[in-house]
């Protein structure tokens, strides 16, 4: 679903100093439980502790599970821990449960379970050049990737993978029926904002908000209209990005109570702006809170400013100070209450 580089690079960002990829070969598949664990994780990479899911498998034929690990660990001298399976909203956070929503276009929900938007790496190819005469121009994206997100148009984030460029963008993912009938499905990106310089060779495109199925329509001069009708869509989209409101919130049932998402660190710079919160709103935010009997979970006090503080139940993610709780732990306006 994620490129082994990508998934490095995420590794990395959350602070984890290596890692190894083992290719899966012939010979690794044939070697039982404990040959794997023996030569490859004590032997050659001198393992002390192992964590793995509760539903972890191992050595041929998926023999060796997180009993037989946890055994193996007791003989061999290193430590097991089992990571339980994450539930968000009655459903367990998987790999295959993700696939599924970003194959229906539901990149948004898929984003707060991968706690990063979805995206797509590879080259930037030719099309047919109709974008450009009758339409609006696009960078037409070539992938290698397994999992497509459904046919539709896309709120995205463009990035340059060479010089690290990066636009705000509109995404199509279909077949162009409006052009006639085609078994090449395409994803064709519109930057909002301007190109400057060269054109990029390889690009990843971020999908951050599904905004319609694709669709025939009547004329180029049509379909042109609708394009910049979806653009101002993602416009105003970034627009309240930009002005700290939440717009893809990470439930707070599923967070880990760290700042993450798509404009984590937007909102953490904006820290100077939410602060200017009025205490009548902190006030107004909490009443609210309390007609809507939330209640429960791990309430959280914010200082507000102007002396003005308010306590929360983490299960309140939204609300009419301007900030979402379960993102600002980070925060030096937020901390837990006693």
């Amino acid at each position: 679903m994620t490129s082994p580089e990508r998934r490095a690079a995420l590794m990395e960002e959350e602070g984890i100093a290596a890692v190894l990829i083992l290719p899966f070969t012939h010979e690794v598949a044939m070697l039982t439980p404990e040959e794997f664990v023996k030569r490859l994780l004590v032997d050659a990479m001198g393992a002390r502790a192992i964590l793995v899911g509760d539903n972890f498998r191992f050595g041929h034929n998926a023999a060796g599970n997180v009993q037989v690990l946890a055994e193996l660990g007791a003989r061999l001298g290193f430590t097991t821990e089992i990571v339980p399976a994450i539930s968000c909203r009655g459903r367990v956070v998987s790999s295959s449960g993700i696939r599924e929503l970003i194959r229906a276009g539901n990149v948004s929900l898929a984003a707060r379970f991968l706690v990063h938007e979805y995206g797509l790496e590879g080259e930037v190819v030719a099309g047919r050049g109709v974008g450009s005469k009758q339409t609006v121009p696009t960078l037409n994206l070539a992938t290698a990737a397994e999992v497509i997100p459904g046919n539709g148009v896309y709120i995205t984030r463009t990035l340059d993978l060479q010089d690290g460029r990066e636009w705000h963008s509109v995404t199509n993912v279909g077949y162009r029926p409006t052009f006639g009938a085609s078994d090449q499905l395409t994803i064709e990106t519109f930057l909002l904002d301007p190109l400057q310089g060269e054109t990029p060779a390889r690009i990843r495109v971020d999908f951050l908000k599904r905004v319609r199925a694709e669709q025939k329509f009547e004329s180029p001069e049509s379909l042109r209209a609708q394009i910049l009708k979806d653009v101002r869509v993602a416009q105003n989209y970034f627009r309240r990005a930009k002005h700290g409101r939440d717009v893809n919130a990470f439930p707070a049932e599923c967070a880990d109570h760290r700042c993450h998402g798509p404009f984590a660190g937007r909102r953490q710079r904006a820290g100077d702006r939410t602060r200017r919160t009025s205490a009548a709103s902190a006030r107004t935010a909490h009443r609210n809170h309390r007609r809507r009997k939330c209640g429960g979970g791990v309430a959280y006090r914010i200082d507000h400013g102007r002396g003005a503080r308010a306590d929360y139940p983490l299960s309140a993610t939204r609300r009419r100070t301007g900030h979402s709780l379960d993102r600002c732990e980070d925060s030096d306006r937020c901390q837990r209450a006693a």
